[in-house]
């Protein structure tokens, strides 16, 4: 089972990838969630502090959670 991941958490991830366009880092938490980190593209390749904005639930039972920089 998933953790449940609230806005206002939290979370250390490693981003380990960019999307092709804009300025959002990408990271995956042992869980298998994916985190998406406004303005990460600057840190990939390093482990940073996040504070989750928004979590949403994929049809898969994924989540996708948004979250900035702290």
């Amino acid at each position: 089972m998933e953790k449940l991941y609230l806005p206002g958490d939290i979370l250390t991830v490693s981003l380990t990838e960019t999307p092709y366009k804009g300025n959002k880092g990408i990271g995956h938490l042992i869980d298998g969630a994916t985190i998406i980190v406004n303005d990460g593209k600057r840190l990939i390749n390093k482990s940073v502090e996040v504070k989750v904005t928004e979590v949403l639930q994929t049809s898969t039972q994924h989540n996708v959670i948004f979250a900035r920089l702290i």
